[in-house]
């Protein structure tokens, strides 16, 4: 199916999944089905696909993958409650390395999500420190964790954490450019101007500014902090 155009992928996904009576699929086929849904945007025929396989097959081998994927769209639609469910559960049970670290990340989202702020910051943490996590997580932790502080009006030692994002993970452009917009917010609140603006302007001179909206928005703050706006 991923040798196909992408246009057609979707309906490819159908025609596979019509051929077959769901009560005669295996978990290992249910689960890769319920991935396909989802990443071609059917999400209430992925997750019915999943739900139907934790249902069938609880104690399967794949149950903890159709956790973690339910969990991962549940964090998209921001479903906190059902998303920390299903992610919890990967956690507390038996998954392989890459799908308990990935579910560890998800469930942090959802305790941000429900202003659990603490515990949240506790799971980013967990991320952080395993060397087994996928690089690509590292900087979406320090996002989390950066996001609980400035919820807690923690605004100094969320710019930390900002920075370490476009410090050490520059190839990760989305996340570097949301960093360097938290980092000069932080700097707004804290009434420190000139060092909002200079954080903007590092900004708009970095790859990661490129034709996305996060430069829009930072010559915006810019050119009102220029002119002496407050937050």
């Amino acid at each position: 199916i991923q040798r196909l155009p992408a246009d057609s992928q979707t309906a490819a996904v159908a025609a596979f999944a019509g051929r077959y009576n769901t009560d005669n699929l295996g978990p290992e086929t249910l689960v890769w089905i319920g991935r396909e849904w989802f990443d071609h945007g059917m999400v209430s025929n992925g997750t019915a696909t999943l739900e139907f396989l934790l249902d069938r097959y609880p104690e399967s081998r794949h149950a903890p993958e159709a956790q973690m994927l339910l969990a991962r769209q549940e964090v998209a639609d921001q479903r906190w409650d059902d998303a920390f469910g299903h992610a919890d559960a990967v956690v507390n049970g038996a998954a392989d390395l890459d799908i308990y670290v990935e579910a560890v990340f998800l469930r942090a989202e959802a305790l941000r999500g429900l202003g659990r702020y603490g515990e949240a910051i506790t799971a980013y943490n967990e991320i952080l420190a395993n060397r087994a996590a996928p690089r690509r997580l590292k900087p979406d932790a320090l996002l989390g964790i950066a996001a609980c502080l400035c919820a807690q009006n923690e605004w100094n030692q969320a710019n930390a954490y900002y920075q370490r994002v476009y410090v050490l993970y520059g190839a990760y452009k989305k996340q570097v450019a949301a960093a360097y917009l938290g980092s000069a917010a932080c700097f707004e609140q804290t009434r420190e101007p000139q060092k909002a603006i200079a954080t903007y302007d590092a900004f708009l001179e970095s790859d990661a500014a490129r034709g996305t909206a996060e430069a829009a928005t930072a010559r915006q703050r810019r050119a009102a902090l220029s002119q002496g706006a407050t937050p």
